[in-house]
């Protein structure tokens, strides 16, 4: 009896210095990432894996709760001046229970006033198509000797964590696209979005809202207040129904991005009322007439400007009826 007793005791001890010791991992672990050492780290790795310069003002982060940046930037390849990407301020919230029941569950995800500049060189090359460290490298062929042994038996597949993000946003963002002429193609500023997403069982739900105070392009055509809800699920990202106002007109319509089998993008837009003079004033052309526009566009394409076809049909009330086939 009193041998049992012994053993209890010691089992209990081994128990607590167990505990004892997790908890001062644990602890040590979560100082360390709240370390500056921890922070050269992070921003290492991310310029091994992007190839680009990073920096970050403000890290503070914790093993329980998540990380919040303030002062983000990522800087251009080489080949390109400026910055790719700026923001305020960038924060990701989880919890850590729920991974006991294999259950990712994140709080928040969230980008405050990014500023996003996409910019074309003189050799069509877009800078985000060069992020990435070994853009550009080849690596020589690896061949692997033949085996005279039968092949191993698969492992049984892992069991998927399934994943719950509450809160992803963005606000008061910015995204510009720049010719190689250094001429704006494209300029949204405003941007607000927001949306709670899953992935349950292998399959992508979501749904959230989007909008832009104003979309130039070419600095000649502004969209003003552009709105609209969106639905997402494994394979398609849809923005229906879309609203807005263009030269005192409204813009109505839909738009979809499918992700798979293969991505291509669908946008179809009705314009109503639109006042030509107010657009040609603001097109920075000399006025010719006047009168109120309708304009039907549909779009459909796979990747930039070459894979875009469309019909663009309209009609101005002191004008004559336009139809334009595969711009």
């Amino acid at each position: 009896m009193k041998a049992l007793k012994v053993s209890l005791i010691v089992v209990a001890v081994l128990i607590a210095v167990v505990v004892v010791l997790a908890g001062a991992g644990i602890y040590f672990a979560n100082r360390y990432v709240q370390s500056p050492a921890f922070k050269e780290q992070v921003l290492a790795a991310a310029h091994k894996e992007l190839g680009l310069d990073v920096r970050i003002d403000q890290f503070k982060a914790s093993l329980f709760s998540g990380v919040s940046l303030r002062g983000v930037t990522i800087s251009n390849p080489k080949e390109f001046s400026g910055n790719l990407l700026t923001a305020d301020t960038f924060v990701l919230r989880y919890r850590l229970l729920p991974l006991l029941h294999r259950r990712v569950e994140i709080e928040q995800l969230s980008l405050d006033k990014p500023v996003i500049t996409l910019t074309r060189n003189d050799k069509s090359e877009w800078n985000y198509e060069k992020v990435g460290a070994n853009q550009g490298e080849t690596k020589p062929p690896v061949t692997t000797p033949q085996s005279t042994t039968a092949p191993a038996e698969k492992s049984p597949e892992a069991i998927p964590l399934n994943i719950v993000l509450s809160r992803l946003a963005l606000t008061h963002g910015a995204v510009s696209l720049i010719s190689e002429e250094n001429k704006p193609l494209v300029k949204i500023d405003g941007i607000e979005f927001s949306s709670s997403v899953s992935f349950t069982d292998g399959k992508l739900a979501g749904t959230g809202k989007t909008s832009f105070d104003k979309v130039s392009v070419a600095e000649a055509l502004f969209v003003q207040t552009l709105a609209a809800p969106v639905a997402m699920s494994a394979d398609t990202i849809k923005l229906a129904p879309i609203s807005g106002k263009i030269a005192d007109g409204a813009v109505t319509g839909d738009a979809a991005l499918q992700l798979t089998p293969a991505f291509k993008y669908m946008v179809n837009l009705q314009i109503k009322d639109s006042d030509v003079a107010k657009l040609l004033t603001e097109a920075g052309t000399k006025q010719a007439m006047n009168g109120k526009m309708q304009l039907t566009v549909s779009l459909k394409g796979s990747g930039g400007l070459p894979t875009i076809i469309g019909i663009e049909r309209g009609i101005c009330k002191v004008g004559e009826e336009m139809e334009i086939v595969g711009f």
